[in-house]
């Protein structure tokens, strides 16, 4: 992970998983894109099953639109397919045959110049082997608003930590896969630190993971040395140091005062280093990781 509180710019906010009726949602692509327009988000993209819905009309001085697509292919250990997220691909993508593997796919989109990210993997069923197994993706839904509040499987963060235990170095995305059928929009977003709100410097921060993912907390710092980590936060109950198995820290508010600041010692075991802060209200957030090289 490039450190974003190092780069400059500015911060914007981000969706990168809705539906509209082009495929199976609920809203039209004008009412989609109104919807988070009047709650302040800065860019994002439709990503339509099997269709690369056209939003390019839409992007304004305020608003970015990428465009991307949801593609289901492959089988995984459980018998279940595998979804992609394409996003940062041409109107014209030419997509992969209904027999194609997930690496093919990840292949294809990224010689289109694309991103692939790995959805919703606790509500797909993927295993570690099915994680492993594709390579070339730039990172996995780390929590999806959808999948929470319909089956309650949206979280996935063990998947994350295996991945990064194997020395996988992926990013952790929170989107919405909003389809509009239930409340399931606004719930899970990325913020990005860029010079400008154009997409090539978007797609060029979340490239270098110059992001964090979040439900709720804000982060305002990060700093490294070889001898701690530190960040902040906006107010939370708890910060999490997630560095490998058997290795990290949690703090807890004490007295009913938030949090604002974590810090941890580093001992030279740690795998790598990711960091959690939630919320009263249980919400999360989440810097994407810092790989180490443990001894």
């Amino acid at each position: 992970m490039g450190n974003p509180f190092e780069a400059e710019g500015n911060w914007y906010k981000g969706a990168l998983h809705l539906h509209s009726k082009n495929s199976d949602g609920e809203l039209s692509v004008e009412e989609l894109i109104h919807l988070y327009r009047m709650h302040e988000y800065d860019f994002l993209a439709v990503t339509d099953h099997n269709v690369v819905t056209n939003t390019s009309h839409f992007s304004t001085h305020s608003l970015l639109t990428i465009l991307g697509v949801e593609l289901d292919l492959g089988r995984t250990q459980n018998g279940e397919k595998y979804h992609l997220v394409a996003l940062d691909i041409p109107r014209d993508f030419n997509f992969p045959s209904s027999d194609s593997t997930p690496q093919e796919a990840v292949n294809l989109i990224r010689s289109n110049g694309g991103e692939a990210i790995l959805a919703h993997p606790y509500w797909s069923g993927l295993t570690t082997n099915d994680l492993l197994s594709v390579s070339g993706y730039l990172g996995l839904e780390i929590f999806n608003t959808s999948c929470l509040l319909e089956i309650n499987r949206g979280l996935s963060l063990v998947h994350w930590d295996d991945l990064l235990t194997s020395g996988r170095k992926v990013f952790g995305f929170a989107v919405d896969d909003a389809h509009f059928r239930i409340n399931d929009a606004l719930g899970g977003w990325i913020m990005v630190k860029s010079p400008n709100l154009t997409k090539e410097s978007i797609m060029n921060g979340i490239r270098k993971g110059h992001f964090y993912s979040s439900c709720g907390p804000r982060f305002s710092d990060f700093k490294f040395s070889k001898e701690t980590v530190s960040v902040g936060c906006s107010d939370v109950n708890s910060i999490g140091f997630n560095c490998g198995p058997a290795r990290g820290k949690r703090i807890k508010a004490q007295g009913g005062v938030p949090l604002t600041f974590g810090e941890l010692k580093l001992t030279g075991k740690e795998r790598y280093i990711r960091v959690e802060c939630k919320d009263k209200h249980g919400n999360s957030a989440w810097l994407n990781p810092l790989m180490l090289d443990s001894t």
